[in-house]
Formats: structure tokens, C-alpha cells, sequence
């Protein structure tokens, strides 16, 4: 094999690889900036990933994608409740998050495809080449021919920098994590700030958690 195609092809399986952990960091950033500490996001990927299995089984990939965004969700709406609604530690709440998301994944994902497991039948996102970008030598494969979900992947950081950086809620939410209690002396809505960040960021790690099976 050519040197070439060899760099083109590490780099395509490490953009790959590297997908859900991009997902799931870009939805951690916005969570910690609003001062939480999630340590569910594992968990929370995990139920992303079995969510699109059952979800793509059913209804095809965009509907797995679209249901693990939902069960992330939902997963750190929970995670939320307990830690900032009822001030429970977030490490050991996010860790019970977490352990509990293993066991009840492994025995929903045993009972819905059996022992055998879901293998080669789970319908996926083909690679979708950019026309041009693609052509570039080495980093074209890599970057530019790559499954829908690396590229929602990629279009999540410079959205959620322009959400922080360039916008009143961004600004109420990292003055949030900076400070609460001058952003409440300010009128701004922390609990609430915080809620939403930490359900954001839960969506990202279950698209994550859907890169996984999905791409």
C-alpha cells in the first residue's frame, strides 16, 4: 500500500473513531460552562447508542439518530432533576447515572435482539463524499468523505461556540457558571440555565452514542 493511501486511510478511522467523542466533549463543554459536572455522559452515550439501534431497526437511521438525540435527552433531564433540582452531589449522581445505564442497555439490547446481538442487519449511514473537498489528497478522505453523523459532528462546534460566545443566552450561561450568584442578583435564571444546558449537552452524547451503531 502507498504511503499515501495509508495516511488517508488512518486518518479516515481516526476521524470516525473520534466522532462520538467529539459529540459527546462539544455537549460536556456547554454543560460545564454552565457549571455542572456531568459524569453521566457515558451512560448517556450508551443509551444513545441502544436508542438508534432499536430506533434504525424500526424506522430506518435518521429516525435512530433523531430517537438517541431524544433518549440523551431525556437520560440527563433526569440526571438534572436530581442534581440541580434536588442539589444532589453531581459526581455520585452522574456515576449512578452511568452504572445504571450500563445494566438496564445490556438487558433492554439482550432482550430486543437476543444473544446473538443486532450484527450486520442494523441499517447505517452510507459515506457521503463532498464533491471537490473530497479530491484533496490525504485529509480529503479523511475529512470529506465521512457519514452524516461526523459531519453533524463537525457543524456542533462552531454552533455551539457562536451560542457562547455571540449570543444574550450564551452570555447568561457562561456569567451562570461563573458566578451564580451575581447572575441571579442580575436576574438571570440559573437553575434553569443550567437545566437546559445540561439537557443540550445530553442530546450531543446520545448523537454520540448513535455514531456509534449508526456510522
Amino acid at each position: 500500500m502507498e504511503p499515501e493511501a495509508l495516511a488517508a486511510g488512518f486518518l479516515a478511522a481516526a476521524v470516525r473513531v473520534a466522532t462520538p467523542l467529539l459529540f459527546a466533549a462539544t455537549g460536556e463543554t456547554l454543560t460545564e460552562r454552565s457549571g455542572v459536572i456531568n459524569l453521566g455522559i457515558e451512560g448517556t452515550m450508551l443509551a444513545g447508542a441502544l436508542a438508534a439501534a432499536l430506533g434504525a431497526t424500526a424506522w430506518g437511521p435518521w429516525a435512530g439518530l433523531a430517537v438517541a438525540m431524544v433518549a440523551g435527552m431525556l437520560l440527563a433531564l433526569a440526571f438534572a432533576l436530581l442534581a440541580i433540582g434536588a442539589r444532589a452531589d453531581q459526581i455520585i449522581t452522574g456515576t449512578a447515572i452511568s452504572l445504571g445505564a450500563i445494566g438496564l442497555t445490556g438487558t433492554v439490547y439482550r432482550q430486543a435482539y437476543g444473544p446473538e446481538g443486532a450484527g450486520l442487519e442494523l441499517p447505517t449511514f452510507p459515506e457521503l463524499p463532498i464533491p471537490l473537498l473530497a479530491n484533496i489528497p490525504v485529509l480529503g478522505p479523511a475529512f470529506f468523505e465521512q457519514p452524516i453523523p461526523t459531519y453533524l459532528a463537525f457543524a456542533g462546534v462552531p454552533l455551539v461556540w457562536w451560542l457562547l460566545f455571540r449570543t444574550r443566552t450564551g452570555l447568561a450561561l457562561r456569567a451562570t457558571g461563573e458566578g451564580a450568584a451575581m447572575a441571579r442578583a442580575a436576574g438571570i435564571r440559573t437553575q434553569l440555565i443550567r437545566v437546559g444546558a445540561t439537557v443540550i449537552g445530553g442530546g450531543f452524547a446520545g448523537l454520540g452514542g448513535a455514531s456509534l451503531v449508526l456510522a
